[in-house]
């Protein structure tokens, strides 16, 4: 299932969070935006980016319990915490 839908028009480019009610951010949902992203990054037509979210919110947040399995230890290692890689 695709959970960040991607527009593109006039050199700008929308990623849309679209994983349900308030978009809480889960693994997948992460490594989808992440894809898009690093994708958007070599793209030479865009010039600008705008993240936003479907229905009324932008985004909850985590999603709370996927993200209780994790250890305090273990959430920074998890690799959903960056967005960056």
């Amino acid at each position: 299932m695709d959970f960040v839908e991607l527009r593109k028009s006039d050199g700008i480019a929308t990623p849309t969070l679209s994983s349900g009610k308030v978009n809480a951010l889960n693994g997948t949902v992460i490594d989808q935006l992440r894809a898009r992203l690093k994708n958007l990054q070599t793209d030479p037509e865009v010039k600008a980016v705008i993240l936003t979210g479907s229905d009324n919110s932008f985004s909850f947040g985590f999603d709370i319990p996927e993200f209780l399995v994790f250890t305090k230890e273990q959430f920074p290692e998890s690799n959903l915490t960056d967005l960056d890689s």
